[in-house]
């Protein structure tokens, strides 16, 4: 199957198509958002099989304001790769992301990728959490050049088979802050992020799906707006309880200061549904704060780019509060070790790795402290 993304221009009623264009190649692309940007153009992001180096790659394609191609660049390793989601940060560089594959480990983390006006890669944030999987859905620039990135985790040490909200917060040069995860009130259920927005230079707005198990009946909806702030802290702007299936895909503050989400509520069994907008809050000083339970914590991450790499990676790292200094090791397939590294929080928390005697093949990072450890997987190509 041949899909290519498709651009159209209407006139200011929308009720007159004045042109169409398309892009793509001999497979497929999905464009997953589209921005303007601050050269009076446009870019659009998503994911691509018909380049790249893996089965699906993230694509960023730049326009002018025309919507005629300027450039295309792709990033993504020898699996699934999926951008959802791309901002222009103040200082105009791209932030895209979505979630990439770990095709040793067979887990998903959530991928952040800084790239420059130009494309081209400058930082990258990959995280799995314990071991399990994440998807990025939305990100948002706050203030002091800081980073929120919403989306799902999915852990199999904990809410197994049960998707959670997962925020978290990047510094300007992609390193971790804090995360946290709102889980629902009702064990048996699953919550999944799919949209954001800025309040303020200070917070954000995320909505996205709640669904009961199968075992309770016909699922309930929920419509569900958190709030988030640059320092983590949240509250629940609207949490209400509907007797459909409601899901928010896209939120936005008005001039009115009013939220209005879009998406889709409706009974599946019933064949009943409404599509729109399903929701117009009053103004938000009217808030409502209740639902689910959220927490602001830390674990210890390990993330290493460029990986695959060819020359040398840097591995960044980050302990877990209290702990000053661990072992970072690194093995082969074998099992040997072949670095064996004293790291501490230092505040820099990075180490730039090059195996000058090394030969190309598949290496494991861990990082064990007295509270917990981390591993990753690292490719080198010669």
């Amino acid at each position: 199957m041949i899909l290519d993304i498709l651009i159209f221009k209407t006139n200011a009623e929308g009720d007159s198509v004045l042109w169409t264009k398309t892009y793509g190649g001999n497979e497929w692309e999905q464009a997953y958002k589209a921005i303007r940007t601050d050269d009076g153009g446009f870019a659009l992001a998503g994911e691509t099989t018909s380049w790249g180096a893996g089965l699906n790659d993230f694509f960023l394609l730049k326009l002018d304001e025309n919507c005629d191609s300027l450039w295309l660049r792709t990033y993504g390793g020898e699996g699934v790769d999926t951008c959802h989601d791309l901002i222009q940060t103040s200082d105009g560089d791209y932030v895209l992301v979505g979630e990439t594959e770990d095709l040793v480990a067979q887990v998903r983390p959530c991928w952040v990728l800084f790239v420059d006006e130009n494309g081209d890669s400058l930082l990258s944030y990959v995280d799995g959490y314990q071991g399990g999987s994440c998807t990025a859905r939305t990100i948002q620039e706050v203030e002091d050049g800081n980073f929120i990135v919403s989306g799902n985790l999915n852990s199999p040490r904990q809410y197994q088979g049960h998707s959670k909200i997962w925020t978290l917060g990047l510094d300007a040069m992609a390193r971790y802050r804090w995360e946290r995860i709102d889980v629902t009130d009702v064990d048996q259920s699953g919550v999944l992020a799919f949209a954001s927005c800025k309040l303020s230079d200070s917070s954000i707005a995320v909505t996205g799906k709640y669904n009961l198990s199968q075992e309770f009946g016909d699922p309930e909806g929920k419509l569900w707006i958190l709030e988030v702030s640059v320092n983590g802290d949240g509250e629940y702007i609207i949490d209400e309880g509907w007797n459909i299936r409601t899901f928010g895909y896209s939120i936005l503050l008005t001039t009115n200061n009013e939220l209005s989400v879009a998406g889709y509520a409706g009974r599946q069994s019933e064949g009943t549904r409404y599509d729109g907008q399903i929701y117009l809050t009053s103004e938000l000083p009217n808030r409502v704060i209740s639902g689910f339970a959220g927490s602001v914590g830390n674990h210890m991450l390990i993330s290493a780019y460029p990986n695959p790499f060819n020359g040398e990676s840097t591995v960044n790292y980050t302990l877990p509060p209290g702990v000053h200094q661990a072992e970072l090791s690194i093995f082969n397939l074998l099992g040997k070790q072949v670095e064996a590294i004293t790291i501490r929080n230092n505040g820099l928390n990075r180490i730039n790795w090059n195996p000058h005697d090394l030969s190309s093949g598949v290496y494991v990072v861990r990082i064990n402290s007295k509270v917990a450890s981390q591993q990753i997987i690292l490719t080198m190509l010669k």
